[in-house]
């Protein structure tokens, strides 16, 4: 014989209203996640620790979180969610962090937003050592970086005696000054 004090869902009525307390997610609910102020909200009489005892009652009861895990399930349901409500949840929560003081809470959910927007670019530097690169490469590097270079003065101090860069990337030997090889 059933228990007319139950649900169809097999809890009682307060179990039930716990439960549904105990997952919105409202922020001005402030019951979520809360054993305490969902048995309050749920109606449950008493002072706080009564309230704080059926909260504890109802977390270690299995249908009980049975229930609070099919409705959680229901709520964050992948398919329900979408890259609108993840943006305006992250602004609300952005938002209330900065309302409530935690400006570090605040600062990641707009670096979130703005990772999404791809306002942020990854920079990863690669080092390479002269041994790794081949002539090529070098001559390359070489020729690039004469061709920003202004001061031509300076442009002649890198090309040095020895050798020119042409604008095809070669290193192309130069004859040095006769007087110069003499010594």
């Amino acid at each position: 014989m059933a228990n007319k004090n139950r649900l169809t869902n097999g809890l009682t009525p307060l179990q039930d209203g716990w439960t549904k307390h105990f997952t919105n997610a409202d922020p001005d609910a402030g019951t979520f996640m809360n054993a305490t102020r969902a048995a309050e909200k749920a109606g449950y009489t008493g002072g706080y620790q009564q309230w704080a005892n059926a909260g504890l009652v109802n977390i270690r009861n299995k249908n009980v979180m049975f229930r609070v895990d099919a409705i959680m399930s229901a709520q964050f349901d992948v398919s329900r969610i979408t890259i609108d409500k993840v943006l305006i949840d992250l602004e609300c929560t952005r938002l209330l962090a900065i309302r409530s003081g935690q400006l570090s809470v605040a600062r990641q959910c707009s670096r979130d937003m703005g990772q999404y927007l791809k306002m942020f670019v990854e920079r990863i530097e690669q080092v390479q050592t002269v041994e790794d690169a081949s002539t090529e490469e070098l001559a390359a590097l070489l020729s690039d970086v004469l061709k920003k270079i202004d001061d031509p003065n300076i442009a002649e101090i890198i090309r040095g005696p020895s050798g020119t860069v042409t604008g095809k990337g070669d290193i192309v030997p130069v004859e040095r000054d006769k007087a110069a090889n003499r010594n």
